[in-house]
């Protein structure tokens, strides 16, 4: 695809991006480390940086009701925005590295 020059249809390899909120303005600063999950039996990969949470779906499945969010051919994308405390995907990580490390809360 890179090497053709040719990004190919955007059904092949979905990307959608949720914008992070913390107190009425971006997160820019929170990066959390990729991780894969699961949506209804397909793999895709989250990064978050940049204020934002980005999906990558690889197999280009993604999630139809979402299609909307996703990059447009022309370079176009609408994000969504969360409350990052009420993003349950980032609460469950962050859970889940309080439960491996009970000091990362602590001051």
């Amino acid at each position: 695809m890179i090497l053709a020059h040719d990004p190919g249809p955007v059904s092949r390899y979905r990307i959608m991006a949720v914008l992070l909120l913390l107190e009425g303005r971006v997160a820019r600063s929170l990066i959390i480390p990729p991780f894969v999950q699961d949506v209804r039996g397909r793999r895709n990969y989250v990064l978050v940086f940049g204020g934002c949470a980005w999906f990558y779906f690889p197999d280009g499945s993604g999630v139809p009701r979402l299609d909307a969010l996703t990059l447009t051919e022309d370079g176009r994308m609408e994000m969504r925005t969360r409350d990052l405390l009420k993003f349950g995907l980032i609460t469950q990580l962050w859970k889940k590295a309080i439960t491996r490390n009970p000091n990362i809360a602590e001051g």
